[in-house]
């Protein structure tokens, strides 16, 4: 279990909510699938646009 994990947990339990550690990994996995899609079209759009030169 890593340092955020604990400490999401530790979140949680605070407001009475209890959740397994299944869970948590569930949410930051369907998390970074919708990152991951986001991030390919950011990428798409920066590296189609022009070079802006700043001085």
């Amino acid at each position: 279990m890593t340092f955020r994990s604990i400490g999401s947990r530790r979140f949680f339990d605070r407001h009475g909510v209890d959740l397994c550690r299944s869970t948590l990994a569930g949410w930051v996995g369907g998390a970074c699938w919708w990152l991951a899609a986001l991030h390919e079209r950011l990428c798409k759009n920066v590296f189609a646009s022009q070079p802006s030169l700043c001085r």
